[in-house]
């Protein structure tokens, strides 16, 4: 996620999400592959993103859809899963603005959870399963209302999540850090956000002044660098 000051992370998104489009116009759907109630040609992601709000769109279609776009993003695409996230922005928005009726919590902070739900979920549901759309949804809101308030969050050493061993077998864990920069899996900015959190124990609200970033920006930035180190690992460790 980039640094941009002052601008909430589901606000970043769309920004994201915008750029992505106007560079990639090949990101598309097709809508006769899908089939159902959409469009019988290439459909834009959002494009898709409205006419997956209709209600003319019956949920077959939308779990017809989504399973298509579940796919794409469990093939490590990059791209597909800013694009999965920008259509499904409506949803992320419906979902932080319920999540923060119920929860004394700040509103980054819930967005970034409802994000992080999300991904979550992108990666982990099987593309068949049935009401798949509103399983993502519901994952999102879910990991939402897990947000704690900001005097419970500060009480912790980093955000809610899987644990992840950066000690390797084949070095320091500064020269995996190091490497996995090298290797493309994290930027430099990832890598001192994994350290100082991770490794020099510092409180993930002091990282974040310390790197210049939002509390919810530094929070994405560890939760992703920290699947992707994961993954890297598991790969080298398979060699």
């Amino acid at each position: 996620m980039s640094n941009v000051p002052h601008m909430s992370p589901l606000a970043r998104l769309a920004m994201q999400f915008t750029a992505l489009i106007q560079q990639n116009p090949q990101l598309v759907l097709d809508g006769w592959e899908v089939g159902g109630s959409l469009p019988d040609r290439m459909i834009p992601l959002d494009e898709l993103s409205g006419l997956l709000l209709q209600r003319r769109v019956d949920w077959q279609t939308k779990d017809a859809a989504w399973a298509e776009i579940v796919r794409r993003v469990q093939s490590d695409d990059q791209f597909w899963t800013v694009g999965a996230l920008g259509v499904g922005l409506p949803g992320l928005r419906r979902a932080a603005r319920l999540v923060k009726d119920e929860v004394n919590g700040d509103a980054g902070d819930v967005e970034a959870d409802v994000i992080i739900g999300f991904l979550e979920a992108l990666r982990g549901a099987d593309p068949a399963m049935r009401r798949l759309h509103t399983h993502l949804w519901r994952m999102a809101y879910q990991r939402g209302l897990a947000t704690r308030s900001a005097t419970e969050r500060d009480s912790d050493w980093a955000s809610p999540g899987r644990p992840v061993p950066l000690v390797s077998r084949r070095g320091h864990v500064d020269l995996v850090l190091l490497r996995a920069v090298d290797a493309g899996v994290l930027t430099g900015v990832d890598a001192e956000v994994v350290g100082r959190n991770r490794i020099e124990r510092l409180h993930l609200t002091t990282v974040a002044r310390d790197l210049g970033l939002s509390y919810a920006d530094c929070r994405l930035r560890l939760h992703e660098a920290e699947r992707r180190l994961a993954d890297y690992l598991g790969h080298r460790g398979e060699r």
